[in-house]
């Protein structure tokens, strides 16, 4: 079964879902709330606290790996499939690192102030603004190839399915996580937070699952 991540910092925790739904699976404590990603299967985290990004291992509060974060006040940590990624609310840019390091290999500013969420899909970097705005990038670079509007304001997330394209987000302001239909503006579903300041989501599809394990197996390669 596909599930929904998400991480709270009001209440200091990462949520598991079951499936798109507000139904929640298992939940840890964790300083490290401002950001959510996925390596593989790993949840990555980052936090004001320390300014670090960390790999936790599977969905747990077990930590990995860890790094100091490209600066001051990191919102955002994802992953490309080969490097870390992440976006800092200090001064706006974004960045790419080089492997699961802060040895910055790509930065660029931010579409606009207050970058929150980013994260990969389909060759593409995704990110969300704060002021109610998803952006989708040409590959890792400033150059936009479409935004839009959220649904509300306060935006704080952005993840694209690799299922079905279809692209989450939530909203700060009404506490609520949306699906919308592809990067358009049209809502599928949406349900309330299970806290009070979620930060950002994230999607493992099962068949990625399976990929990986493919991958790790040599099987089909």
């Amino acid at each position: 079964m596909s599930n929904l991540f998400s991480t709270d910092s009001g209440v200091g925790k990462h949520f598991k879902h079951s499936g798109f739904s507000s139904t929640i699976l298992d939940s840890y404590v964790t300083v490290y709330d401002n950001g959510i990603g996925l390596r593989d299967q790993n949840i990555l985290g980052c936090g004001y606290a320390g300014e670090k990004y960390t790999q936790q291992s599977g969905f747990s509060d077990t930590i990995t790996a860890s790094i100091t974060s490209f600066g001051g006040q990191p919102t955002s940590v994802g992953w490309d499939g080969s490097n870390v990624l992440g976006g800092l609310r200090l001064n706006d840019v974004i960045y790419k690192g080089t492997g699961f390091t802060t040895t910055i290999s790509g930065s660029f500013n931010a579409p606009s102030t207050e970058p929150r969420q980013v994260s990969w899909g389909n060759g593409n970097l995704y990110s969300a603004d704060y002021a109610q705005k998803l952006y989708l990038h040409n590959g890792f670079s400033a150059t936009i190839t479409a935004s839009i509007t959220a649904p509300a304001s306060q935006t704080a997330a952005i993840w694209r399915a690799s299922d079905d394209g279809n692209i989450m987000t939530n909203s700060e302001s009404t506490d609520k996580i949306y699906k919308l239909d592809g990067f358009t503006t049209s809502i599928l579903d949406s349900f309330t937070t299970p806290g009070d300041l979620s930060n950002g989501v994230a999607w493992l599809y099962t068949e990625d699952i399976l990929a990986s394990s493919r991958m790790l197996l040599g099987v089909g390669v």
